[in-house]
Parts: C-alpha cells; structure tokens; sequence
C-alpha cells in the first residue's frame, strides 16, 4: 500500500478553490513522484485510502458515499448497472468526497448539479486525466494549429480509460477540440466504429480484474437466508446448463426440504426413478459437501464428488470411480485423456494446485480465478468419469474460489453457447476468453452476495 496522508489532504481540501488542484494535490499524496500506468486503478486507489466500494443496483443514483464511523471502513456504493467508464468516473468522485466531504453522507443522483457534486466531477475527471499527462496527449495528436480531432479524443479516451464524451468536453473546456461538441454530435459520431476502425482492444478485462481485485467480500454464513437463496438460483440454474428440467420453484422446495430434514427428507429416499429430481438432489448435496469441508480441493476429493452427486440415483454404489473406457467432448478441439491415463493426469493436476497454494497469498484475486479457471478446464478435459464433469469440473472451481473467500459462480442456459466457444478456445491455451467469461460472472455474485451489508453504506 502507498504511503498515504489522508489527514493532510482534508486538511488542505478546503483551501483547494478548484478541483483539479485537489485532484493534483491526492494524484502527488498517492503516486508520489512515480508515472501511474494508465488507466488508472481508481479502485485500488480508493482501497488503499480507506474504502470498502460495494457495486449495487441504484435506480437514480450514480453512487453513495458513507463515512467511517466508529472505527468502521468509510464505505461507497457505485451503480452496476453503469458502463465499466461510467463506473470508474463515479469511483473518482466518491473519492473526492471522501478527501473533502467525509463528515457526512452523500448521494449522488444521476445528472445532480449542485456545488459539491460539480465538485467532485471535476475533480474525477482531472485525477483520471491528470493534467500533465493530459497535455502530452494533446501534444501528441494535435495539428499545427494546436487542435485535436474528435477521431484522435477517441485515442485519449482509451489512453485514460475514460468516456468520449468526457475526454471532448475536456479538449474543448482547454481550447483545443477543432469543433464544438453538442447533444446531435454525439448521438451522430459513429465512436464504436471508430474503436473498430483503430483496432482497439476492448478494456473491460482491464476494468474487471481492476474491480475485482479491491473489491472486499464479505462471506455469507451457510444459514443465511442470502445464501439460501443464492444455492437455489445456482443449482437451478448450473442444472439447466446440462439439460435438467425442474422448475426453479420444486428446486427451491427440494433445497429446503433437505436442509431441514437431511435424510428424513422424502426427496432423499421416494424419488429414484425421477432422474431430474435424483440429480437435483445430488447437486445440492455436492454443494453441501463443498461448503462444509474444512479441507482445500485436491483430485482425490473428485470421486467423492461424485458419489454426492448421485447419492440416490440407482446403483449409486457404483459411482465415484474413474471411468474404465474412453469418451469424448462434443465440439471439443482435442481428446479427453486415456482412461488409464486419468490417475496420471490428476496427479500432475495436484502438482500445479500445491503450488498455486503456495502463492496464493501473493496472487490478486484475478490471478486465482485464472488459476480456478484453468483447473476446471483441465478436469473437463480429463474427463475422469462417465457422467457428471461438467457440473463437477465448474464444482471445483467454486470449491477453488472459496478456498480464497470468493463466492461461487453459476451460469444460466443462455450462458452456454459463449461458454463452450470459450471452453474450445481453452483448448488451444487460449484462456483470456474464459477467464473474461468468469469475471463477469464472479462480479455478479459478488453483488448479490452482498446484496445486503452491515457496513456504513446499507444504511444510506
């Protein structure tokens, strides 16, 4: 963490007339006398200043920021429904409040206009577009005249990682945009072709890792009824996924009917020929083992796996061993391993998670779902038994993700045809698809997850 002085920034905030020499003043405190890699981190900045950010849905709000009080974190809350830019904007805002508006709360509605929430816009977008590093830009692009084109403010705005919209209000506020910039020119201005044209890289990979990265998770207990409701929606849902077809309310019944009454439960012992309900039940009961294992994930776990999930089905004491002929992968780019080739495998497999184990103190959590990512693609090409790995394989990651206090990740039908694009792309070590993939979806759990908070910001 930088060697921060949040106590003589709000001490001098007051006497910071303008807002972008408060931005300058908190841009020296943190990055010293170092060059930032843009775009910035804002979430990391607002992390180590201080600040657990929650994202929420917020109707009419662009944010909300709620001090710390007694010796609790000050705490934000940004729109997830916002556009990743839009969302990194309002991170940059709620940290101006934080430096100079801390002593009480504050909301910020979408278009608010008053002093203080002019204020920290200004001041949002001169620590994201720091002047000095704003006028080389400029320098770079301009013409003879000093002047910059609306199609090179799209290369500022990808530099900065900001909006185009931002970036040319700016160029024009500083006399060098070559037009005037209205309400029709930004709803004619072709910016997504222009991106397109210029070849750039998408950055919400960049802004998902960023997020992810700070974002303070706060575990839900095995009886919260947020977690219940959370298991539903995953089994339901993951179910789907392999073609399972119960409706979302008989799987809410089942999960309740077996956490209340665990064997004396009929759905545990009456229902061996429903084949939907018999796999229902076993994912559920997977997911009971996961969460209450005290141990870290290792391939020996993966036949009992898969004995939970098919517990009730007919022959069950016949699962939990590794398949003895060999199959394939619909679709898949390379073959499943030998069937005597399965122990081997694993046992490499072990080897990398021992080691991924032994850093996981070191890695961002990004890194991990990476790592998670690439051992349940790795199962799902081992392909250890006759039925069930695509549900166990994504088990494991979740396992994975606990191990390091992240939620776990499910996906809803209409998920399957990028995933499985993904999953080829995998095939040949190309993984950034995949893990795109998984970050968006970890971040959705990690928002209904928490959902509901004790912290400052859920009394806003």
């Amino acid at each position: 963490m930088p060697n921060t002085d949040l106590e003589y920034l709000r001490r001098f905030s007051k006497h910071c007339g303008h807002p972008g020499e408060l931005a300058e003043l908190v841009f020296h405190d943190y990055f010293k006398e170092s060059d930032p890699i843009f775009p910035i981190d804002i979430f990391k900045v607002l992390k180590d200043y201080g600040v657990i950010y929650r994202f929420m849905e917020l109707d009419s709000l662009e944010g909300m920021y709620s001090p710390g009080y007694e010796g609790n974190y000050a705490a934000v809350a940004i729109n997830s429904k916002s556009k990743y830019e839009r969302q990194r904007f309002t991170a940059a805002h709620e940290l101006c409040h934080h430096v100079r508006d801390f002593q009480s709360v504050s909301a910020s509605p979408i278009g608010g206009n008053d002093h203080m929430e002019r204020y920290a816009n200004q001041f949002a977008t001169y620590f994201l577009m720091p002047r000095k590093y704003f006028e080389k830009q400029i320098s770079k692009y301009a013409d003879k005249n000093g002047k910059v084109s609306p199609d090179d403010a799209v290369l500022i705005a990808y530099y900065f990682g900001v909006s185009y919209e931002s970036v040319m209000w700016h160029l024009y506020n500083m006399r060098v945009l070559n037009i005037i910039p209205s309400k029709e020119f930004f709803e004619s201005y072709g910016y997504t072709k222009q991106f397109e044209l210029l070849k750039l890289k998408s950055l919400d990979s960049f802004y998902l890792k960023n997020i992810i990265n700070g974002y303070t998770y706060i575990p839900q207990a095995n009886t919260s009824p947020l977690w219940s409701i959370f298991k539903h929606d995953l089994v339901y849902n993951d179910s789907r996924v392999e073609g399972i077809d119960l409706p979302k309310e008989k799987v809410a019944e089942i999960c309740t009917d077996l956490r209340l009454r665990l064997h004396d439960s009929e759905y545990y012992s009456k229902y061996q020929d429903d084949e939907n309900i018999v796999e229902t039940v076993g994912h559920i009961l997977l997911y009971d083992y996961i969460i209450n294992s005290e141990e870290r994930f290792d391939s020996y776990k993966l036949k009992e796996m898969n004995k939970e999930l098919y517990k009730i089905a007919p022959q069950a004491e016949l699962m939990g061993e590794f398949r003895t002929t060999d199959n394939a992968i619909s679709g898949a780019i390379i073959n499943t391993s030998h069937h005597r080739q399965i122990p081997e495998d694993l046992f490499w497999l072990d080897k990398d998670i021992d080691e991924a184990f032994g850093s996981v103190q070191i890695l961002s959590l990004s890194d991990w779902l990476l790592f998670s990512v690439k051992v349940h693609h790795r199962i799902a090409q081992i392909h250890p038994f006759g039925d069930g790995n695509g549900r166990l394989c994504r088990a494991v990651m979740n396992w994975l993700l606990r191990t390091n206090n992240l939620p776990p990740i499910y996906l809803v039908p209409e998920d399957k045809p990028e995933y499985l694009e993904c999953m080829k792309k995998a095939d040949i070590n190309d993984y950034e698809p995949l893990h795109n993939f998984f970050l968006k979806r970890l971040l959705i759990s990690l928002i209904r997850l928490n959902a509901i908070t004790t912290i400052g910001i859920s009394s806003i």
